[in-house]
């Protein structure tokens, strides 16, 4: 995925994904990710259902090994890339000494125990900024090796072979399709999604862009009555403090059940969690109020 197309999904579509990459000026740090953009199950099914993109399968010929093409494809790549290091490396050299000039031409003076002004000194600036430039060497093997090469798209995508494919279809009450239902209808709604999982949760929707704005909601999602019956039991209070905490509104999301105890086919219900600790239990306030009445 090139960069304009990350930028119209998340303009346009609202779609968000994950990046996965490192900068191409700071290849070595992961506080910063960019290209490439990895989507989420949610988020490519969402893209699909609108015919947005479609899924298209890759994959080399069996001759391909040793065709002298892509071989030569190859060397050429390879060439392109030293030369743009080449041609960088020395680019590079060229703006630190440029950005050091002053304190070199001082150092200079200094050492030479010269007292330039005016045009003198402007003369012998440019003077030593010339034989600087000109003196810069060839980047050796050790330098280049420092370079990364990114590729946004692949670059041996003409000799691969293309064919279009369809999503396999999700099971029926799982928790991937519980997922989708959920991201979908929050999308539906105009809400941003993202990967829950700095809070625990499978899901933090957004009014706006996330870069903008904080979580509005975290999500969970429980695909079995026994998964839900046993988060009301088990973890409820966990997410009623942890939303309280971060100031977000806690949604556990889940099939719709009948009577009977069947789900409703495709339709799902959401349980809104707010704590209040200060809120009584029956037997706590029958016997609140019984104190209440003997005083």
């Amino acid at each position: 995925m090139v960069s304009h197309n990350a930028v119209e999904i998340r303009e346009k579509y609202r779609i968000i994904g994950s990046l996965i990459g490192t900068m191409p000026l700071h290849p070595r740090q992961n506080d910063s990710h960019g290209l490439p953009l990895i989507l989420s199950d949610e988020e490519v099914r969402t893209l699909h259902s609108i015919n947005v993109i479609e899924m298209i399968e890759q994959s080399f010929p069996t001759t391909i090994k040793n065709d002298p093409k892509l071989l030569k494809h190859y060397d050429d790549s390879m060439k392109k890339f030293r030369e743009e290091s080449r041609q960088k490396f020395m680019e590079e050299r060229r703006e630190q000494i440029i950005s050091n000039l002053d304190k070199i031409v001082v150092g200079k003076l200094k050492k030479a125990q010269l007292q330039l002004e005016g045009n003198d000194l402007e003369q012998y600036r440019n003077k030593i900024l010339d034989e600087m430039i000109s003196n810069i060497r060839e980047p050796t093997d050790k330098d280049l090796e420092d370079r990364v090469q990114f590729h946004i798209q692949s670059q041996y995508r003409q000799f691969k072979l293309e064919k279009t494919i369809q999503l396999p279809s999700l099971e029926p009450y799982s928790l991937a399709e519980l997922k989708f239902l959920t991201f979908h209808h929050f999308w539906s709604l105009g809400y941003y999604l993202t990967n829950g999982l700095k809070f625990g949760a499978h899901f933090l929707v957004y009014d706006n862009d996330p870069i903008l704005f904080h979580a509005k909601f975290i999500v969970f999602c429980c695909p079995t009555a026994n998964e839900f019956e046993r988060f009301e039991q088990r973890m409820i209070q966990a997410y009623g403090r942890l939303g309280k905490n971060v100031r977000k509104n806690v949604i556990i999301v889940h099939y719709e059940q009948t009577d009977s105890g069947d789900d409703h086919k495709g339709k799902i219900r959401f349980e809104h969690i707010r704590w209040n600790p200060m809120l009584f239990t029956e037997e706590q306030q029958h016997h609140h109020d019984n104190s209440n009445d003997n005083s």
